[in-house]
């Protein structure tokens, strides 16, 4: 699970961002959406709000990073690029298989290089303060490994170019339970962006391999309230219908996935393709699935980018209260949306399961958590149970859009 995750320099963001899954202990209500481990409590599930081009999916994408680079895994150049700075720094504090540790590092992604990785080992008191032993702390000349029989190497004999665990593998040490923590943790992290097309083969390859996946994703699209009355995948094309048009125009699109083709639905007593009779809000809530039982099976963390794309409300929170309820103990919910309605303190979330990005004064972009930036005292306090969905509409907090379209349409209406 992740508890605590920092990011400085990373595309919109220059100043340091902090997005905390600690919850806080004054808040009683809606206790089943944290996850008690060795007596602290972790958020299950974030909610990043907040008008376009602030920086929510920029904060999506930080987290994925952290994947992306504690596995070595090839992305995209994530500097700001509005400042001569080409330096992202990252600290997280994460858990797996009750073991505890925070893991930092420094990356220059114009070079593509490590310039610094530090991984300590957190152990919990009575009193549920972090104390640590360092594990290994690299720099660009050298690095230490602190515990075994390692001693200090020089880091030519490593490539920093790869993170430190994805060069060396430890087998029999100390550090093998380390290091097996950390790739099952940075494994656990998966993002899926709805407002793009979902991609589907996640789902196709659960279906057809995995017994389990396929009953759950099959009872996640019926009980979604789709209108299907069956789901399926067959290898090969079934319809009750004649779909040889609808099957020669897909065919003439050279990204068309035929195996979209042996997707199927049931409407009305009538199999078909799902690929032509389901809307896209059901095609990718059928994509979406995949990623839910993943996560879910690997207690992993699921990041969902426009969360509402295409998705009714309702739906919305139902995929919400799924992460966010008792049977839920170690899948972790991360995402964006625009659907403010969503922002319900009364029956979905706590204070401290809100964030919000928004745009300074100085055109910085920065973000608000409900609960630390708003407490419940002060002139505009939130206690939590009140209508905050009102309260943000009303630009209480900050991170709304202002439009003033009406003008666009005077200067365009009057020209003379």
């Amino acid at each position: 699970m992740l508890i605590n995750y920092e990011i400085k320099n990373f595309k919109t963001f220059n100043d340091k961002i902090t997005i905390s899954f600690y919850a806080d202990m004054r808040i009683k209500k809606f206790e089943v959406n944290t996850t008690n481990i060795d007596g602290i409590n972790i958020l299950k599930t974030i909610g990043i709000y907040g008008p376009n081009n602030t920086g929510k999916s920029c904060l999506i994408e930080g987290i994925y990073t952290l994947r992306s680079l504690m596995l070595g895994e090839p992305h995209y150049e994530f500097y700001n690029s509005f400042i001569n700075n080409y330096v992202t720094e990252i600290e997280a504090i994460y858990e797996n298989n009750n073991n505890y540790y925070k893991y930092s590092l420094r990356y220059d992604s114009k070079s593509s290089t490590y310039l610094y990785e530090r991984l300590d080992k957190l152990l919990i008191n009575k009193s549920f303060n972090f104390s640590s032993d360092t594990i290994f702390e690299r720099s660009e000349n050298s690095i230490d490994i602190r515990i075994s029989n390692f001693k200090r190497l020089p880091l030519n004999l490593l490539n920093n170019k790869l993170p430190f665990f994805m060069i060396l593998k430890f087998d029999n040490t100390e550090l093998e339970e380390v290091q097996k923590d950390y790739i099952s943790f940075a494994s656990s992290i998966n993002l899926i962006n709805m407002s793009i097309t979902t991609p589907v083969e996640k789902t196709l390859e659960l279906i057809q391999k995995d017994e389990r996946a396929k009953k759950f994703i099959k009872s996640f699209a019926k009980n979604c309230d789709l209108n299907i009355e069956d789901f399926g995948y067959s290898n090969d094309i079934i319809s009750d219908v004649d779909i040889n048009n609808k099957i020669s125009r897909f065919n003439q699109y050279p990204y068309s996935n035929k195996e979209l083709l042996k997707i199927w639905s049931k409407h009305h007593g009538y199999i078909v393709p799902s690929v032509f009779f389901d809307s896209v809000g059901t095609r990718k809530l059928i994509s979406l699935a995949g990623y839910i039982y993943e996560s879910i099976v690997n207690n992993g963390i699921l990041l969902i980018d426009e969360l509402d794309s295409s998705l009714h409300h309702i739906i919305i929170r139902a995929i919400i209260a799924l992460f966010n309820n008792e049977l839920n103990k170690k899948t972790q919910l991360v995402f964006t949306t625009h659907d403010a309605m969503t922002m319900d303190l009364r029956r979905l979330f706590r204070k401290d399961q809100i964030y919000l990005t928004d745009i300074n004064k100085k055109g910085e972009n920065t973000i608000i958590h409900l609960s630390k930036d708003f407490t419940s005292r002060g002139e505009n306090g939130v206690r939590g149970d009140e209508d905050v969905v009102d309260y943000y509409l009303k630009g209480r907090f900050g991170a709304i859009p202002t439009p003033d379209l009406f003008d666009s349409l005077y200067e365009v209406t009057n020209e003379t």
